[in-house]
């Protein structure tokens, strides 16, 4: 998912860079209900995604204008903190070692 998004943003931005100004999200639903696949989909992925985004930002071009996802972006030196959990790199009996 998180490769997905950044590339697709990379994508548009060149494309139709307008379209950034919004994200709306569709899935290709066969049934009218929901699977538990879906129901665990649309709950956890804004969660992991803004994990790994802090952890790992997207992938930026210098010559591409993102001015039109201005309204995501925090000015210098206001960004929030990171989550306590991502301060330092889990640790494992597997490896202890950074």
């Amino acid at each position: 998912m998180y490769d997905v998004v950044s590339r697709a943003i990379n994508y548009y931005v060149q494309h139709n860079p307008g379209s950034l100004r919004e994200f709306r999200w569709r899935i290709d639903r066969k049934n009218t209900d929901k699977t538990n696949f879906e129901d665990a989909f649309e709950k956890l992925s804004p969660g992991i995604l803004q994990t790994m985004s802090i952890s790992r930002p997207f992938l930026m071009v210098k010559e591409f204008n993102y001015s039109s996802m201005k309204q995501y972006e925090f000015a210098p030196g206001t960004a929030p903190r990171n989550p306590a959990h991502l301060d330092e790199p889990p640790r494992s009996r597997f490896n202890n070692y950074y």
